[in-house]
């Protein structure tokens, strides 16, 4: 019997009856410990009478809740409560794509946004091993914000067969040869044989899904479940441009290839699938202009267009054109796959003989070197950690460099004690003979960043400085295969900022040094490495200049460039593309490439302050986006945040009562660090100009205007009573914290030096800022507080990042560096006064920015979830290892 609303089941309580199915019913309930709404599963009694039914199915369930996956509905708990069984699960409030589909099918564009959605949260099961084996439209969720929630993961449906709803499963509790389960007309050929499935049978029901989402129909119902089998096994859909004409040809290619009845030629990898899906998404116009040649997505993504003008001839020039453009033998694409599976690896060195990688992961909650064999696929560690960074195989294969706490140490490879070669380094790498070292020391000097780049001697113990760099952050050091020349990368200092699109080229005794200027103008360069000829270096960089800062901005569906370039003529050209961006490219064997790549997610969590105030956190945005840098509105109803949604960064608006969604600006260059002065005005950073300035706009966006005039990088606007804007800069003639008048006039120094995320007391007396020092400086990053009116010091300091004043001016909230929790300390106090934890440390996520409500009631917290892993790159043409070690 139904239950009635106000029955209790454990620890929830039931509202409504939201739907019911073969397992039984499903109602809307509420946890009353946590003032949360769910979803509650109440198993039929027959279903929860076969024990070994009901024992898989816990089972499941608990893998299934280990998937963190904001595509995927979250598992909270499996029980019973006086002999009904029951699993408690994520609400959503929204429609079944079943539901979405009944109007008739959605825009081309709207198919994709779901579709990638769905893939992304299908990598993340597959990459843990669970196959969902029974994805259909009434298993996907669609909010009312447009987010896609997987059901059911990893939960067998085992109802019997019927013919108008087309579900078949066995009688059986496990799952084995001869065994059918699933749902008729998205199962899979083998399910639909009986045959034990993986997880490219989820490929196939997917693009069952995606094809009737492009099409309007399903592509292979049939009259009976019996006659829509055997369609699934024999027979092909009807194509796709006689379905929908306008259906672009490279999601057509894909669509096709996840029908394929044999598993074998669908997508080797989700992951993959995903990335293609993003590419055609955010290349959606280029894909249906019928100016340009589309060709199949592959797994490069490498794409060939002609410019729309060569199209206007006709047929003739058509012909020609394709005559010209088509090789007699088309060159096999570059093959990209995964190497590391664990989500938290990066920062790759390939050992000399091509045997090994070693690399950074924090699987186990430390952060250490690892090695990977490359023939057995065997990964073991080889330091304690737990902050160990940055490996680098030394030519003979015998030595691993990294750095600990900031020093650097070496270690044999095949494991043993490590030695302690170096204080305050950043990075280092070996020479080609391996008898030195070069390594990277950043430092603050008074107002100033200085890059140090200094030669270590491993056998004498000796080690001095070749070259300082002022004002300049650099990173990715490589030594040339001829002992003449390293190679840098660098970022500005300060902030991320705008973009050095050039590779320093030093010589090894430090007297000459030129800049190499990337032809792409991208965003920064990143992963350094040289080609085993001495004359090409390898490197990444970012499509467009939109694109800089992606790790922290627009990270999703970024396209990132492998270039090779010489470094004589400064010819450059593209090795192939991926997806996201990355820290290390390196070249393991001719024709093979390995490198590190990042997905990240943040989305904003409303939370009350007080936990004891009754008030329940929620999420303000949820899913596949990069939303981040939050602050409230002057009034409190609505939250600003920098997001990319659009496809870069801009700056959106989000109510914390409805969840309504609105766009405040839209420029394809980066938009981010909004701020909302006490008028209503809007500010923010953005890079419009070609650098990055401060900006501000009427309420609503419109009437955008560039206020500051930096030059180089001006950043982090924050506004105090009197029509001042206090902002960051780092601009190397004068890099420090500034303040100027809303019109952007008389701009004055504040504070000279690296210096960052400045925020004003609500009584506009003090501004605090950040001191920045780089990566294995003596000095710590820290916190410190300034009084407007004369520039002294107030007695505050605090290591930690993104701080904000409390509404009352009373105390000041910060992320801790080493916990990463939200912490509250009083202002003003004493260096080394107690701090109160307020947000503890997520286990999954990272808190990345945060924002107080007006009333100080309430925080808004930016939470990401990044992970990296190893990628190989396969099929590369012209590239060789250095010959190190032969």
């Amino acid at each position: 019997m139904p239950l009635t609303s106000g029955s209790k089941l454990g620890p929830y309580e039931i509202q409504s009856l939201l739907g019911a199915g073969g397992m039984g019913e499903v109602y809307r309930a509420t946890q009353s410990s946590l003032g949360r709404q769910v979803a509650i599963k109440v198993l039929s009694p027959e279903f929860a009478a076969n024990a070994d039914r009901l024992r898989r199915f816990e089972q499941e369930a608990r893998a299934a809740s280990a998937l963190n996956h904001p595509n995927i509905i979250s598992i909270y708990d499996v029980g019973s409560e006086g002999g009904t069984s029951y699993i408690a699960m994520e609400f959503v409030d929204g429609k079944t794509l079943r539901d979405l589909l009944a109007p008739g099918p959605p825009t081309i564009k709207k198919s994709l946004q779901i579709a990638t959605q769905i893939t992304d949260g299908l990598a993340k099961a597959h990459s843990a091993g669970i196959v969902h084996r029974d994805l259909k439209p009434e298993n996907i969720m669609v909010t009312r914000d447009g987010f896609v929630k997987i059901l059911d993961f990893g939960l067998a449906k085992l109802t019997s067969l019927d013919d108008s709803s087309q579900t078949m499963t066995s009688p059986l509790p496990g799952t084995h040869p001869g065994m059918v389960m699933g749902t008729a007309g998205y199962m899979s050929p083998e399910q639909a044989r009986g045959e034990e499935v993986d997880y490219r049978s989820d490929i196939f029901s997917f693009g069952a899904i995606l094809y009737e989402m492009v099409a309007g129909k399903q592509a292979f119902k049939r009259p009976s479940s019996a006659q829509t089998l055997a369609a699934i096994i024999e027979d092909e859909p009807t194509s796709l441009l006689e379905a929908n004409p306008k259906t672009p040809t490279p999601l057509r290619w894909t669509i096709e290839r996840c029908l394929a009845k044999d598993p074998d030629d669908r997508y080797t990898s989700t992951r993959d699938l995903a990335r293609d899906l993003q590419s055609i998404r955010d290349h959606l116009s280029d894909t249906t202009s019928s100016t340009q040649m589309q060709v199949a997505p592959a797994p490069s993504r490498t794409k060939w267009r002609i410019p729309g003008f060569f199209a206007v001839g006709g047929a003739l020039l058509g012909a020609a054109l394709t005559a010209l453009l088509m090789p007699h033998s088309i060159a096999e694409p570059v093959k990209l796959h995964r190497l590391t599976f664990s989500g938290q690896d990066g920062q790759p060195s390939v050992s000399p003989d091509g045997r090994t990688v070693a690399f950074v992961s924090s699987r186990d909650g430390k952060w250490r070197i690892w090695l990977k064999q490359l023939q057995s696929g065997s990964e073991t560690a080889l330091t304690a950690g737990p902050t160990d960074f940055s490996p680098r195989f030394s030519p003979d294969n015998e030595w691993i460099l990294y750095t600990h706490e900031g020093a650097l140490y070496r270690i044999p490879s095949l494991g043993g004690e490590p030695r302690k070669l170096l204080d305050y380094v950043a990075e280092a790498n070996w020479s080609p003979d391996g008898r030195q070292v070069v390594f990277l020391r950043t430092v603050l000097e008074g107002p100033k960043v200085t890059s140090e780049v200094g030669i270590d001697s491993v056998a004498e113990g000796t080690s001095r400085i070749v070259r300082r760099f002022e004002n300049r952050l650099l990173s990715s050091l490589s030594w040339s295969p001829d002992g003449s020349t390293i190679a840098l990368t660098e970022f500005r200092a300060g902030t991320v900022g705008t973009p050095v699109r050039t590779v320093t080229l030093l010589s090894a005794d430090g007297q000459n040094a030129r800049e190499l200027e990337c032809p792409l103008r991208g965003g920064v360069i990143s992963g350094v490495s040289w080609s085993g000829d001495g004359q090409n270096i390898v490197y990444e960089i970012p499509e467009s200049p939109a694109d800089v800062g992606s790790i922290n901005a627009s990270g999703v569906g970024s396209i990132q460039h492998i270039l090779l370039q010489n470094v004589k003529t400064g010819k450059a050209r593209t090795l192939f593309t991926t997806q996201s961006p990355g820290s290390r490219v390196e070249i393991a064997a001719p024709g093979r490439i390995i490198f590190d790549e990042m997905v990240m997610r943040s989305n904003l969590r409303e939370m009350p302050i007080d936990p004891q105030s009754g008030d329940a956190p929620r999420w303000l945005t949820r899913g596949s986006s990069i939303d981040r840098q939050p602050y409230y509105t002057p009034d409190g109803s609505s939250v600003i945040f920098s997001s990319a949604q659009s496809g870069d960064a801009d700056v959106w608006e989000v109510s914390v009562k409805t969840n309504a969604l609105r766009r405040l600006t839209d420029h394809p260059a980066l938009d981010w660090d909004p701020f909302m002065m006490s008028d209503g005005k809007l500010a923010w950073s953005s890079n419009r100009s070609g650098n990055f300035e401060i900006w501000m706009a009427e309420r609503d966006g419109g009437s955008p205007r560039q206020v500051s005039h930096d030059g180089i990088d001006a950043e982090n606007p924050a506004a105090f009573p009197g029509g001042w804007v206090v902002y960051a800069s780092s601009q190397a003639a004068h890099p420090g914290l500034w303040k100027m008048r809303a019109d952007g006039s008389e701009a004055t120094l504040l504070v000279p030096g690296n210096v960052a995320w400045p925020d004003i007391s609500h009584d506009g007396q003090y501004v605090l800022y950040h001191v920045l020092s780089g990566a294995g400086g003596p000095n710590e990053d820290s916190i410190r507080v300034i009084r407007l009116s004369d520039n002294s010091p107030a007695q505050f300091e605090q290591r930690g990042h993104r701080s904000r004043f409390a509404p009352d001016g009373h105390s000041i909230f910060y992320v801790d560096n080493t916990s990463n929790s939200i912490m509250r300390r009083d202002f003003p106090s004493p260096a080394g006064a107690p701090a109160k934890v307020v947000v503890p440390a997520s286990p999954d996520m990272t808190i990345d920015t945060f924002h107080i409500s007006p009333d100080g009631r309430r925080l808004v917290v930016a939470y990401q979830l990044a992970t990296w892993s190893l990628m190989v790159a396969d099929g590369v043409a012209d590239v060789t290892p250095p010959g190190h070690g032969k």
